[in-house]
């Protein structure tokens, strides 16, 4: 017998059928009322981290050496995403 989790994880929503491969859709539960976006950039000698307002902000991190990591909480928002 399936578990609910199981059975809920493994059905097919019929209304996503047929859109683009490139369409965001949220499935899940949300679970925070606001995006918050992080940006980590490190090696083995720094750490700084950012909280980026523009794409552009995040744009001067390209072309480093060094690690950068973009954490997103809110992924429910497909308008940001």
């Amino acid at each position: 017998m399936l578990t609910t989790r199981l059975r809920k994880l493994l059905s097919i929503d019929k209304n996503h059928i047929g859109l683009s491969p490139d369409d965001l859709i949220h499935k899940g539960e949300k679970k925070s009322d606001e995006v918050f976006i992080r940006l980590i950039d490190f090696d083995a000698e720094m750490l700084e981290e950012d909280i980026p307002k523009t794409i552009q902000d995040v744009g001067k991190y390209k072309d480093k050496s060094t690690v950068t990591w973009i954490n997103i909480d809110g992924l429910h928002s497909t308008e940001v995403m």
